[in-house]
């Protein structure tokens, strides 16, 4: 046992003794071999033993090198890959008479888990169009115990995922995803493409004639990719843009470009207004006579070429016939067509009658009294080609009082009426006559009041 211990001596020969001689001897105690523990991580690992009686220095050996030597009864060994095994010695130098000790333990350096991602689905290109929403990316982080903190960076992406797309014009995006789990860190990166819309610049012409389907549509695509298709709301497509012979109305157009881009835009050919021309002028003439005609539009148009035609045939051509003097052989239909904008034309016709001097006088008062003055309603005829087919005369209220008495000849005069009704004087007033006659080949109905008085 460690301690002190005395030793007497002496020396006896045969009875004769010496001197006792004492010693004290000091036994120390044995060095004990450390205890060595170790605490390991990602990276390093901290070795700890115990402390060694009689020790004064530990030497530290690490993988069969000498690493340090401290009085320190711990050790750090850094710079480690994940799970790299370290061969720790500790070896106790020894103040006292005994010897020195040594351990020596194995540790490995922590490892990671093996971790997977899984991203969510999001599009990999968007069209930079007007349409495009944010984005908020999400990934599941497989293979661990779960628990730790995600953060996103990347240009604007916020820490949680969220992408404001509206921040960014077009180009390839990266954005790189940071998970740690305790000393474990994780990362993985993804990318996004925004693409560059096609922009459009439409022109419209409307049709010059009023119910012509010739409106032309010409759509010029800028930007994005170039490769690019026109399609019109009515189906019609083509890879030119431009769109002819469309009926007026409203339509939507689609623009795609190489990408798969697309743009809409909207675009309305207008009907052209619907003018009218009318002739002005007297529709009765004297035969052989002339007639002073014009014409008024609707509105304002820019006239290239004025016809003018009599029965079918024409009569005056070109912008200075604005009037026209016509001579009238006959009935005529009158005629006139406005030409504008490049061919388009507007017509009206017009009916003009002739008519034959002619004489007749038909007296507006006769006084049936038997005085021999003006007692009878007498027509007087001075032209050969009147023929009196019917007179009739009403009272005031519209009832037939009188019907002539007509040879249906040619005659100089014509009794019309003695002023009787059922053989009897009628009162005296005013009355209404119709007569219907011929004259020429024309039937015509001369109308008007007769007065009667006693």
């Amino acid at each position: 046992q460690p301690g002190n211990y005395d030793v007497a001596l002496y020396v006896d020969n045969e009875g004769c003794t010496s001197p006792t001689e004492v010693v004290t001897i000091t036994v120390e105690p044995e060095l004990i071999e450390p205890v060595i523990s170790c605490s390991p991580d990602l990276s390093s690992i901290t070795f700890n033993w115990n402390n060694v009686d009689c020790a004064d220095m530990y030497v530290v050996t690490v993988d069969g090198v000498v690493a340090n030597i401290q009085p320190e009864t711990s050790y750090t060994v850094t710079g480690l890959a994940e799970g790299q095994q370290v061969e720790f010695i500790i070896e106790a130098n020894s103040e006292c008479a005994c010897p020195n000790v040594i351990a020596e333990l194995s540790c490995t350096a922590t490892s990671c888990p093996q971790a997977t991602f899984s991203v969510g689905n999001y599009p990999s290109e968007v069209c930079l169009d007007g349409s495009e929403n944010d984005i908020q990316f999400a990934i599941t982080v497989n293979g661990t115990q779960g628990g730790g903190n995600a953060i996103w960076s990347g240009p604007g992406i916020s820490a949680s995922g969220l992408f404001d797309i509206d921040t960014q014009g077009p180009g390839t995006y990266d954005f790189l995803f940071n998970y740690a789990e305790g000393d474990c860190p994780y990362d993985t990166t993804i990318s996004i493409t925004l693409l560059e819309a096609p922009a459009i610049d439409v022109a419209t012409e409307d049709p010059d004639c009023y119910l012509e389907n010739t409106g032309n549509i010409s759509i010029n695509a800028s930007d994005g990719q170039p490769g690019y298709s026109f399609e019109l709301s009515n189906g019609l497509t083509n890879a030119t843009g431009m769109f002819t012979s469309i009926a007026p109305g409203s339509y939507t157009m689609t623009v795609t470009d190489s990408n798969g881009c697309t743009i809409t835009g909207n675009a309305a050919i207008v009907a052209a207004p619907q003018p009218s021309v009318e002739i002005e002028g007297p529709n009765l003439v004297i035969l052989n006579d002339s007639g002073l005609y014009n014409y008024q539009l609707s509105q304002s148009l820019p006239v290239e070429d004025i016809v003018w035609t009599a029965n079918g045939e024409v009569v005056c051509t070109g912008t200075a016939c604005n009037t026209l003097d016509l001579t009238v052989l006959g009935d005529t239909e009158l005629c006139v067509e406005i030409y504008y904008n490049d061919g388009c034309v507007i017509t009206d016709c017009f009916q003009v009658r002739s008519r034959e001097i002619r004489n007749f006088y038909i007296p507006n008062i006769f006084s049936p009294n038997d005085d021999g003055i003006n007692d009878d309603w007498i027509m007087f005829i001075k032209a050969s080609d009147i023929i009196i087919n019917s007179a009739r005369v009403y009272d005031r209220w519209g009832e037939l009082v009188h019907v002539a008495d007509v040879p249906g000849t040619v005659v100089d005069e014509l009794l019309l009426w003695d002023g009787k009704f059922n053989e009897k004087d009628v009162v005296p007033g005013v009355y209404v006559y119709i007569i219907d006659m011929n004259i020429g080949s024309s039937q015509e109905f001369e109308t008007g009041d007769v007065t009667v008085v006693r």
